[in-house]
C-alpha cells in the first residue's frame, strides 16, 4: 500500500497519513523469508558433538521449547560440572529451564564464538 497523502483543498494538511506497509510473507525468489533469521544459521557449528570437540572454543545455545528462553553458555563452563567427555545428546535432559523450570526437553545446539569488536581478517 503506497502512502496516501490527501491534498489540503480535500480538507488534508498535505502531509503523509498512512506509512508505506508491506504484507507480511512476501518475498523475491532469490531474497528469502524476511522471518527466516539468517545469522543463526550461519553460525551453527555440525561437527561438535561433544564438549571436548573443537577444544571447546564454542559457546552451546540451550533453548526451552516450553516457554522459548534461550540462553548461550560458554562450553567451559558447563565442562567444570559434567565433564569434558559428555556429548550434547546426553546434557540436555539435564538442564533445566531458568525460566519456567521444565526439565528434560531443552534444546541443545553448539555455534561458533562472537568476534571481538574491530576485528578484520586482514589487518594490512
Amino acid at each position: 500500500m503506497p502512502l496516501q497523502i490527501k491534498p489540503p483543498e480535500a480538507g488534508g494538511s498535505g502531509r503523509e497519513t498512512d506509512p508505506i506497509q508491506y504484507p507480511a510473507g512476501r518475498a523475491t525468489a532469490w531474497t528469502g523469508d524476511s522471518r527466516a533469521s539468517y545469522s543463526a544459521d550461519m553460525r551453527e557449528l555440525h561437527d561438535v558433538k561433544k564438549l571436548d570437540d573443537r577444544f571447546g572454543q564454542f559457546l552451546l545455545r540451550v533453548r526451552c521449547p516450553a516457554c522459548g528462553a534461550s540462553r548461550d553458555i560458554a562450553a567451559e563452563a558447563l565442562a567444570r560440572l559434567v565433564g569434558w567427555s559428555m556429548s550434547l545428546e546426553s546434557l540436555a535432559p539435564r538442564l533445566r529451564c531458568s525460566k519456567c523450570g521444565a526439565k528434560g526437553s531443552a534444546t541443545v545446539t553448539p555455534v561458533g564464538l562472537p568476534r571481538p569488536r574491530g576485528f578484520t581478517s586482514n589487518p594490512h
